[in-house]
């Protein structure tokens, strides 16, 4: 959808523009002289190429521009000459009434919620632009007028439309790769869960059972003697056996039961389109509590919403480090930044979250330099 509107607004400047162009180059320098009769007939051809050249390059230089525009309301981050752009597309269509079209619906497509406001301006520009060209001079002259401005209304919704599309297919873009993050944590969840609870039964009953077994068989090699003696040692034997054996399979089935938080991280970064998140994986050791798990995956899942919704951010950070002690996930932005934050719901949800887990949260940020996050949470007992 991006790609079509961009190359249709491109299509609409190159019909607009080529019209006027060919209209004027139809007439040749005989028709600019009656345009201009001050114009002496020794200096027409002259002019005329000037004009023609003029006209050209302030073509050439609104396609740029909306390329320009449009490619960075794709980028998301909103940059400052983006209005004053706009505004020079709005002077350039006093020399080509139809780009106007144009700026309306590049309004709609980059302004979003101040749209409204820049379509009051551009009316109030084409009624000076009317009046000053004395352009309404008679009803059907000012029936005209309304309907060339009743379609720079259409054209500007048309354009918002497109706007909302393009946030409403990055929203579920983000949406689906939470869910993606959230099901692979929950997953691992799941599995851990299931297999500790596997190990649980395994080593408080069958476990507890080979224990009896082996003590029982060890009391009759003490009262049995002969013959029977050696079956009896070797049942011992054998009860001793599956029961290392038994432990160590608890054993391994506690220790593989960990939680893949870093791949969880990756795909929900993988599943951004706009800012472009970098993930990076430093020393990861095993996380074989799943609510820490869920509370790293969290964190990660509110910086990026400021990043992408407040902050106006076009890149992101997210680096992951864990060992004995505990773990610790940064996020870093480009964004605007600010002087002194302001926690709202995410960033006061994102510490409650980790001061629940005995964790913490740091941050920092300065005006254009961006946000950065730090999270930490120690390693429990029964980990280290």
């Amino acid at each position: 959808m991006p790609h079509l509107f961009r190359a249709a607004g491109l299509l609409v400047i190159l019909i607009a523009g080529g019209e006027g162009l060919a209209g004027l180059f139809a007439g040749g320098p005989a028709g600019l002289a009656k345009q201009v009769p001050a114009l002496t007939a020794d200096k027409q051809d002259v002019v005329f190429w000037v004009f023609l050249s003029f006209l050209l390059a302030l073509l050439l230089l609104s396609g740029v521009l909306f390329w320009a525009c449009t490619a960075a309301r794709q980028a998301v981050r909103p940059s400052r000459w983006l209005p004053a752009a706009l505004a020079f597309q709005l002077l350039l269509g006093a020399f080509y009434t139809d780009l106007l079209f144009v700026v309306a619906c590049e309004a709609g497509y980059l302004l979003a919620g101040r749209g409204p406001v820049w379509m009051y301006g551009q009316a109030l520009f084409f009624l000076v632009f009317v009046l000053f060209t004395g352009a309404a001079t008679s009803t059907r002259a000012v029936l005209e007028l309304v309907q060339i401005f009743g379609w720079q209304m259409f054209a500007y919704a048309a354009g918002n439309l497109a706007g909302r599309e393009l946030q409403a297919r990055r929203s579920l873009a983000f949406a689906h790769a939470e869910l993606q993050a959230t099901q692979q944590v929950l997953t691992d969840s799941t599995r851990i869960n299931e297999r500790l609870h596997i190990a649980r039964e395994l080593h408080d009953t069958i476990g507890h059972h080979l224990a009896a077994l082996s003590l029982k068989l060890q009391l009759a090699a003490h009262h049995v003697a002969g013959e029977a003696a050696k079956p009896v040692e070797d049942a011992r034997m054998i009860a001793r056996l599956l029961l290392s054996d038994v432990r160590a399979t608890v054993s391994t089935m506690r220790e593989e039961s960990a939680v893949d938080l870093p791949r969880a991280l990756e795909t929900l970064c993988a599943g951004i389109e706009r800012p472009a998140v970098h993930f990076r994986c430093e020393s990861p050791i095993a996380i074989r509590d799943a609510g820490q798990a869920q509370t790293l995956l969290r964190c990660a899942q509110e910086a990026i919403t400021n990043a992408m919704r407040h902050a106006a951010a076009s890149t992101m950070e997210l680096r992951f480090r864990s060992d004995e002690k505990g773990m610790e996930l940064e996020m870093k932005d480009d964004g605007k930044g600010a002087k002194r934050v302001e926690p709202g719901n995410g960033l006061r949800g994102m510490r409650e979250r980790l001061e629940a887990a005995g964790g913490s949260l740091s941050i920092e940020s300065a005006p254009g330099k961006g946000m950065r996050l730090l999270a930490s949470i120690p390693r429990r007992g029964d980990e280290e």
